[in-house]
């Protein structure tokens, strides 16, 4: 059985597009992720097993003056020097990278053995190491159009999304998120990062929101909120996230390209409230693009307060038939079409 390795860490959102592909992969390849002993490991070795995960180190650069930047050249060399060795034992066919800090030395490693090397960047402007790691991969794929355009070798794909977005159980959803039948439902989700400013803006506006909706939020992991009210329920994290997408008649949520292109997928209307800080604007873009084409509504997370929150609820559910509308027309699922790219190169 051929060997591909996936390679790309820092946050759920370069991880999880692997996670897709893997798994409409592992059965007819030996599926292997390189990354570091961050969220990676986490949801590879969760979902496929220890036996299937190479743990590297690899520095991340510091956007500001340090001096781990500085020993950051060393670092680097270290992490490709260790990243060849590890390839030489696997002998894969092809490298699919998702982009991250943690996928630089494994690309630049693969570049220097000659394996054939594929990128996918999932938002709408390409990342630092993306950037870095295009030069030479035999194939470069991006979820949006307009990124295509600026690429002059990118191919536009859309995303790999995992595919139980398309079967969700919406009786369990309900009962995770413990909506009734009588209202409107509203899910906030904030993701692993951005979920403290969320939850704030919602303790101040929980009690408006429950007089017409019923609430539930994905707080994040130590980020309980202290609030107990008819009509509002949450959990720090929920396994079953696709079912309550399904359950729920409107999603809150920050705007990394892999979380909006899930809800797009399923056609679902959304607020987006784009993280601002530590970022280089990318979940601002991601969600404009989609705002400009009727499917969305955009909140500037810096400008938002309990009344703009409100307005914007009610702005959704007017227009929710209309989003919907819209959000048909929007093809953001790649996962087949980058298999059959991975198919054709290692199959010849």
């Amino acid at each position: 059985m051929k060997t591909i390795v996936f390679a790309g860490g820092g946050t759920a959102g370069h991880v999880m597009p692997n996670v897709a592909l893997m798994e409409q992969l592992k059965d007819k390849f030996h599926c292997i992720y390189i990354g570091t002993n961050g969220i990676e490991k986490t949801l590879v070795e969760k979902r496929f097993g220890k036996e299937n995960f190479f743990e590297i180190e690899c520095k991340k650069l510091q956007r500001k003056v340090t001096l781990q930047n500085l020993a950051l050249p060393f670092s680097i060399n270290k992490s490709i020097k260790n990243c060849k060795r590890i390839l030489k034992d696997l002998n894969p066919s092809l490298i699919f990278a998702k982009g991250g800090y943690a996928s630089f030395p494994v690309v630049m490693a693969g570049k220097k053995l000659g394996i054939d090397t594929f990128i996918h960047e999932s938002d709408y402007t390409m990342g630092l190491a993306n950037k870095l790691c295009a030069k030479g991969c035999k194939k470069v794929f991006v979820t949006f159009e307009d990124t295509a355009k600026t690429h002059k070798y990118a191919i536009c794909t859309g995303t790999p999304l995992r595919q139980q977005i398309y079967t969700p159980d919406r009786l369990k959803g309900m009962r995770t998120a413990k909506f009734g039948e009588k209202r409107k439902r509203i899910t906030v989700v904030g993701g692993s990062l951005g979920a403290k400013r969320l939850n704030e803006i919602i303790e101040k506006s929980v009690d408006k929101i429950t007089e017409k909706y019923d609430l539930f939020v994905i707080c994040g992991k130590g980020k309980r909120l202290d609030i107990t009210k008819k009509g509002f329920a949450q959990a720090e994290f929920v396994d079953n996230i696709f079912d309550v997408f399904c359950a729920s008649d409107l999603v809150i949520s920050r705007a990394g390209s892999n979380s909006v292109c899930e809800l797009i997928a399923m056609n679902k209307p959304c607020i987006f409230v784009p993280l601002t800080q530590a970022t280089r604007g990318e979940q601002m873009q991601n969600a404009t693009y989609f705002e400009k084409r009727g499917c969305c509504l955009v909140a500037d997370e810096n400008a938002l307060d309990m009344q703009t929150l409100l307005e914007k609820i009610d702005i959704a559910f007017k227009n929710e038939k209309l989003f919907k509308e819209n959000i048909k027309k929007q093809k953001v699922d790649g996962t087949h079409k980058i298999i059959k790219e991975i198919l054709q190169t290692i199959n010849g």
